[in-house]
């Protein structure tokens, strides 16, 4: 590996089952995040957000080969601020989705590159008046369907979703209004569309659970809101094409200050079960994935005053079947945005926190 891309740490956890799980960790040497990867043809895909001083943001596509122990680190942007959300699938392409603010207006950017991060096609999208952020993209027969986020200084954010044709042009769009603030935090293909989660606000800016089916031609099915006593979230969603497993996390429920809150509903949004999982300090949930009736999740949980991550196996009717537990040392402090799960592997990414300074950050695990 090049050193100085990376500062890496090769760990080896014993978790509670006896097994040992090994991952690597990586810090870059400048200030940014990392928010989202994939893992495909045996090699790692990570998007966020870089530092390179003189208010220069950009975009940045870590592209890492374990078995070759090879790294790159290439970077997009041509205004002030660039950043990417999040990388996913597009065939053997890359469908990389993010923002661009120019100091006037905040645009969604969605690109499509190679698998060696050459730009293939870039489209950015403004609205009048408003500032657009993209969260998220996906690839469903043939069309690219966009989920964003607009708001202006006096209105709070609501999520828009956009339709386009797979060179980018777009085909409709609407808005989903649920509450006063909406901000979505992920989207899968389900049936007829996709189905999307995330966190509602009232005026009392409490934070409230919510699920929504969506169709092809951007028409919302159906919404359902949890509110409980505190705050309340999703964080990531998947299905079996016939129920929606979610897993987020809840104040209002649980052990501890916070636990990690996994919920499953039907094709029309009846709950069918929830369940917590957690200890008595602060947990949430980052990842969950779904294979030959099994989930997979993953998550934090604050101990002494830093994060521990772990991984749970659950069986479809949210009965946990074992669970690991990864300890880093004391001295390193993470905080984790998103992790990605396939039956290869999982890729947490965030940032790691020093002396007041946030830096990339991003660990992999290629067997657990």
């Amino acid at each position: 590996m090049k050193r100085y891309l990376f500062i890496a740490f090769l760990l080896s956890i014993i978790a509670c089952n006896n097994r040992n799980i090994d991952y690597q960790y990586f810090v870059e040497k400048d200030k940014g995040e990392f928010f989202d990867g994939i893992f495909k043809d045996n090699t790692a895909y990570v998007v966020g957000v870089r530092y390179h001083g003189k208010n220069s943001w950009d975009g940045n596509l870590i592209i890492y080969q374990p078995d070759k122990d090879s790294a790159k680190s290439i970077f997009f942007g041509d205004t002030a601020t660039e950043i990417f959300r999040s990388v996913e699938n597009f065939g053997k392409n890359l469908l990389i989705t993010g923002s661009s603010y120019d100091s006037t207006l905040l645009r969604i950017w969605i690109l499509i590159t190679d698998k060696n991060g050459k730009i293939l096609k870039s489209h950015k999208y403004s609205f009048p008046s408003l500032d657009a952020e993209g969260i998220k993209a996906i690839l469903i027969d043939k069309n690219i369907y966009i989920l964003s986020s607009v708001y202006t200084k006096i209105v709070p954010p609501q999520i828009f979703l956009i339709k386009t044709d797979t060179n980018g042009n777009i085909i409709t769009s609407k808005y989903l209004k649920i509450n006063t603030k909406t901000a979505a935090k992920d989207l899968c293909p389900y049936k007829d569309g996709f189905v999307i989660t995330g966190v509602t606000s009232d005026i009392n800016n409490d934070d409230n659970f919510f699920v929504a089916r969506i169709n092809k031609n951007l028409d919302t099915l159906w919404v359902k809101t949890i509110k409980l006593m505190l705050n309340d979230r999703g964080q990531k969603i998947t299905t079996d094409g016939k129920y929606i497993y979610i897993a987020g996390y809840t104040q209002s429920k649980g052990s501890g200050l916070s636990d990690g809150w996994i919920l499953k509903f039907d094709q029309n949004g009846k709950l069918i079960k929830d369940i917590t999982i957690g200890t008595k300090y602060d947990d949430w949930l980052t990842g969950i994935y779904l294979k030959n009736n099994k989930l997979t999740i993953t998550g934090i949980t604050m101990k002494k005053n830093y994060p521990h991550f772990f991984i749970a196996k659950l069986d479809t009717n949210l009965n946990i079947i074992e669970s690991y537990e990864l300890k880093t040392p004391n001295k390193l402090i993470f905080g984790l945005n998103d992790t990605y799960i396939n039956d290869q592997a999982i890729i947490s990414s965030g940032f790691y926190f020093k002396e007041g300074r946030n830096k990339q950050g991003w660990f992999f695990i290629k067997k657990y």
